[in-house]
């Protein structure tokens, strides 16, 4: 947005270093250690400080918006086994009135630059003034999500509720940066470096988990012990497997593809630790 401001200074040096961080791999996968040390040692309000702060950067300055792909991927990985607010300790910081203060900070702040950046593309970009290709799909998808179960004696308007908010978050992220990333310059490579990124984020969270189970110390486990911040065991393994095509994708493509199969190895070992069956069965499947 302020680009063409800074443009006019003579002084331009700092404004292509920005852009150059920007646009980076290190970036990504310096949000994806924001995101595993948030999971790991609890410490979610300030790593949502750190998502604010590379949005406001990148709405500002920022050709488009790709550079924030990954925190719309990763996000949801943020929350600690601790600050889970079903677990049974109670220990979690978003039962506190302080925390809640946080995020609703963050939310406004971040939903103020996000719409005002989306005006300002629909203003400036005469070819994103009009709508996707999938927008039909995502009506047909929102009306199953809402409808689903309707015949069932458990269907209720809390159900309508909760697939309202699952097919909401999906579409506004899909619509957000069909407006705001211009597809056409994106490398053909990037999607499957990002989910390969996200794939040993979960590798490292899933570790995070075991350990904090007490699973190497145990001599009888409990399946129902796997849980994180952000989901229970079977969850975790459902993400691993849609990670699965970025490994393999660089198997196939790269000179040491090798290293790669290495990492899908681990990603398999990683579903039977957790214990979750639909994600060995997806994930011998994957193999074969």
């Amino acid at each position: 947005m302020l680009k063409n401001t800074i443009l006019k200074l003579n002084d331009r040096n700092w404004y292509n270093i920005l852009q150059k961080i920007l646009d980076s791999k290190f970036l990504t996968i310096l949000i994806a250690l924001l995101t595993l040390m948030s999971n790991l040692f609890s410490l979610e309000i300030i790593c949502l400080y750190c998502y604010l702060f590379i949005v406001i950067i990148a709405i500002l300055f920022s050709d488009d918006l790709l550079c924030l792909l990954p925190i719309a991927c990763c996000g949801y990985y943020t929350f600690s086994r601790k600050n889970n607010p079903l677990s049974n300790s109670m220990t979690s910081v978003f039962l506190e009135k302080s925390a809640i203060t946080h995020l609703i900070i963050i939310l406004i702040a971040t939903a103020v630059f996000a719409i005002t950046r989306l005006i300002f593309d629909l203003i400036t970009k005469e070819e994103k003034r009009k709508l996707p290709r999938l927008t039909w799909g995502f009506l047909a998808l929102g009306l199953t999500y809402i409808l689903g179960g309707l015949l069932s004696k458990y269907y209720d308007s809390k159900t309508a509720f909760f697939g309202f908010t699952q097919i909401a978050a999906l579409s506004f992220c899909y619509f957000y940066f069909y407006f705001t990333i211009d597809f056409k310059k994106v490398n053909k490579s990037y999607f499957a470096f990002l989910v390969t990124v996200i794939s040993i984020l979960l590798l490292a969270e899933s570790i995070g988990m075991l350990y904090y189970c007490n699973f190497f110390s145990k001599d009888v486990f409990y399946r129902h012990d796997l849980y994180t911040g952000w989901g229970i065991n079977n969850n975790v393994a459902a993400c691993i497997c849609m990670t699965f095509v970025g490994p393999f994708y660089y198997a196939c493509k790269k000179k040491y593809g090798w290293l790669f199969l290495i990492l899908c190895n681990l990603l398999l070992i990683c579903l039977i630790f957790i214990q979750s069956r639909n994600g060995i069965l997806c994930g011998l499947i994957l193999f074969t």
